[in-house]
């Protein structure tokens, strides 16, 4: 189109340069000009066309890419879309399966149930039948029983009695024993009238009252080791009766610190020649009575450097002191001994 109207442009400037006042030269050279401008305006739209061909063909080889690209993903997405397919397919079947296995266990189950009740109650019939049998049976023996102790009690009530008598005469002798025991020692260790009860400004200064005469006596029943970091101490039957402890208390006076005390069970028997422990709460030790007790409220009372030790009875009556210092266990009279664990 532009090629056209630029020919009917020149062909135009032809017919007005072929004027008589135009030489045939000043046509030829008009004529040779718009030739070449043309000439050139036809180079550069044949430029212009080539780029643009060439950046149609890039934006083409581009667009392939991305067409291959997009058809090798819908590819992959119709692949596994055949694979979901494929395992929904499965999963149907497998559940299926699955139902139809649950409905046999449910009817297997129904049936178990069913028998298991009319085994039950099989039993239920069998136990009651059972048991009264051995109600009948029991009180037959019962009755026997009856009539045989009724017998043995006449032959038994005088042995019994003789044996009781027996056993009251020796608990006597032994406590007329102790007794004697006491005394004596109570006297050994009187101390001069003048100094009892007397400070040195000479007030009178209360004393801790000391048993003469009780149950346990301080021979008896000693302090008989200490742990020297507070996890237990150890009291000992010295003799071959066993002693009553019931209510009896354990007081401890770390320096000068508020005493703690702890209180015995009040039936708890302390057997001959054996030994009780009180342990800490915190020692590790299991309550185990006669042997081992566990102060549940006193964690532990060490380690210290000074500890005194009270045992009192059951009246209150403080019946032995002792002191401990360091790995060394003193009495009240100032016997010293090694016992601290």
């Amino acid at each position: 189109m532009i090629l056209t109207e630029s020919f009917l442009d020149q062909q135009k400037q032809i017919r007005k340069m072929a004027t008589p006042e135009n030489t045939p030269q000043d046509a030829y050279n008009e004529l040779r000009a718009i030739y070449k401008t043309e000439l050139a305006k036809a180079r550069a739209a044949l430029v212009l066309e080539a780029t643009e061909r060439e950046r149609l063909q890039v934006e083409l080889s581009k667009l392939r890419i991305d067409f291959d690209k997009l058809e090798a993903r819908d590819t992959k997405k119709e692949s596994d879309l055949a694979k979901a397919r494929a395992a929904l397919d499965s999963e149907a079947t497998e559940r299926e399966r699955l139902q139809v296995k649950l409905s046999k266990l449910k009817i297997d189950f129904d049936e178990l149930e069913a028998r298991k009740s009319h085994h039950i109650q099989i039993l239920k019939d069998e136990l009651e039948f059972e048991k009264k049998l051995h109600s009948a049976d029991l009180r037959m023996v019962q009755s026997q029983h009856e009539s045989r102790m009724v017998e043995l009690e006449a032959g038994q009530k005088v042995k019994d009695l003789e044996e009781a008598l027996s056993t009251e005469r020796e608990r006597t002798q032994n406590k007329e024993e102790r007794v004697r025991q006491t005394m004596s020692a109570s006297k050994k260790r009187k101390r001069p009238k003048d100094s009892e009860g007397l400070s040195s400004g000479g007030c009178n200064v209360p004393r801790p009252k000391i048993a003469q005469q009780v149950t346990v006596d301080e021979q008896q029943v000693t302090l008989d080791e200490v742990d020297s970091y507070g996890k237990y101490v150890r009291l000992r039957n010295t003799v071959d009766e066993d002693q009553n402890l019931g209510n009896w208390q354990v007081k401890l006076q770390i320096g000068s610190s508020a005493p703690i005390v702890f209180k015995f069970a009040a039936e708890f028997i302390l057997k001959a020649h054996e030994s009780v422990t009180i342990w800490a709460a915190d020692a590790g030790r299991n309550h185990n009575p006669p042997s081992d007790l566990v102060w549940e409220t006193q964690s532990n009372w060490g380690p210290v450097g000074q500890v005194h030790f009270t045992l009192i009875n059951a009246n209150g009556e403080e019946i032995r002191m002792s002191k401990a210092t360091g790995a060394r266990l003193e009495d009240d009279d100032g016997n010293s001994t090694s016992t601290m664990g």
